[in-house]
């Protein structure tokens, strides 16, 4: 068996391959091919499917220009590639299924590759599936003569005259490198302060994944998102301490409007958050209505340390590990220990029973009649609880229940809050 040549790494498009380690003299042949057409290709030459998820992956996920998936009965058996196609869905990469052979795909992958970019190489003669990936990769922006310009996203609405701002997640500057769901958390946090003040247009970063936000100057974000500002900053811990930098700069002009700096102990990360969120505003020079400083300084969880426990489960829900899932629901338990019912921690855990049956870790049924469960605290809590009303159409996508009955679910879900990416993601599957 012919290996082909060695994964791809450096800073033009590629191609990530998903496919189980049994069906390797099959797509190393596919690889070989794609190499041989001056096609980056990007994947894993012989991580044990064992090992944990790692960032090397992740990282190679998230950076590629198109994901090529190939479905076989092995693969689809394989917690690993399950778990880097529902990464990819998460982080907004196409997916183009490519079928080895026929097979039969659980419900969650069905939702996930659907039909629109699925290749069945299996009943296709040779030149007729060559012609068929090749279209599929010219869909993505894979190598092009250096003469050739390359096409930008569409840009946002530019009707829209609110002030528009880009939230990015905080950077983690701790040694130990442990304070990333704290950076998440206050990028999420004051997202959600600031997208409750009408007169501002707020993006977060999960909304734009398939940028390179990082990497990508700020006027280019600003003619892409048609955003004005970007609100971008820093976290450090040492043991109880912690310093937070924050800076809003104007993306026209490079013009910082405004930046600040706090010191102190991590219990203040409350006060911190709303500090950040109100100094945005006063650079912008927003006035706010009586109703929304109210709702500016409400936090869905108030106890620190079941705050903690919460960031922390929701950072292990995104490693889309059988052990990562569990350990997130024992984070929502201590946390529910300490404070009792709360509506974001029953709405993780429901997420969380849900995801086990998505990402296809364990297909039992109860996990499904567990999330129900979580439904019906939500609505018990809040007969208009937005959190329930998308875990309700999570439930009936897996069930397969009637598609407007899910539409009418997402819908209203994402209405209360337009930066659920979760309710947004499925919402457009479906409408797909």
């Amino acid at each position: 068996m012919q290996k082909p040549e060695p994964a791809y790494s450096g800073d033009a498009p590629y191609a990530f391959v998903c496919y189980s380690h049994r069906d390797k003299a099959t797509v190393y042949a596919e690889i070989r091919s794609l190499q041989n057409q001056g096609i980056n290709v990007w994947y894993d030459e012989g991580i044990d499917a064992g090992l944990e998820w790692t960032d090397r992956l992740a990282d190679a996920i998230s950076g590629c220009s198109n994901f090529l998936y190939f479905v076989s009965p092995s693969s689809v058996a394989s917690e690993n590639c399950r778990r880097e196609v529902s990464f990819a869905n998460h982080v907004d990469i196409a997916v183009t299924a490519i079928h080895l052979v026929p097979t039969d795909l659980p419900g969650g992958l069905q939702l996930s590759l659907g039909n629109r970019q699925g290749i069945l190489k299996h009943e296709l003669a040779a030149d007729a599936y060559n012609k068929k990936l090749s279209q599929a990769l010219k869909g993505s922006p894979l190598p092009a003569p250096a003469t050739q310009p390359v096409e930008q996203p569409a840009r946002a609405n530019d009707a829209d005259s609110r002030q528009a701002i880009l939230v990015l997640p905080f950077v983690d500057r701790s040694r130990s490198g442990d304070a990333e769901y704290i950076c998440e958390g206050i990028a999420d946090e004051v997202t959600t302060a600031l997208s409750s003040i009408e007169s501002l247009r707020v993006i977060s970063t999960g909304a734009v994944r398939q940028l390179d936000v990082r990497n990508t100057s700020l006027q280019e974000l600003g003619n892409i998102l048609n955003i004005h500002f970007v609100l971008e900053g820093s976290v450090q811990i040492a043991g109880e301490r912690m310093r937070i930098t924050a800076r809003l700069p104007n993306i026209e002009t490079g013009e910082v409007l405004w930046a600040s700096k706090w010191d102190g102990a991590t219990e203040e990360i409350f006060d911190i958050q709303d500090n950040i969120a109100l100094g945005v505003l006063d650079a912008l020079k927003i006035h706010l209505s009586a109703a929304e400083s109210e709702q500016l300084t409400k936090h869905p969880i108030a106890n620190l340390q079941a705050y903690e426990y919460f960031l922390r489960a929701r950072q292990s829900i995104h490693e889309w590990t059988n052990d990562a899932l569990h350990q997130a629901l024992d984070y929502l338990q201590s946390g529910e220990d300490i404070i009792g019912d709360n509506e974001h921690i029953i709405s993780a855990r429901g997420y969380i029973y849900w995801q086990f049956n998505n990402l296809g870790i364990d297909p039992d049924p109860r996990y499904l009649e567990k999330a129900q469960e979580c439904v019906d605290q939500l609505f018990a809590l809040d007969e208009n609880s937005p959190d329930g009303h998308r875990l309700s159409g999570l439930i009936k996508i897996m069930r397969q229940d009637e598609m407007l009955s899910v539409i009418k679910h997402l819908r209203i879900a994402l209405n209360a809050n337009p930066n659920d990416t979760d309710a947004l993601f499925w919402l457009a599957q479906i409408y797909g």
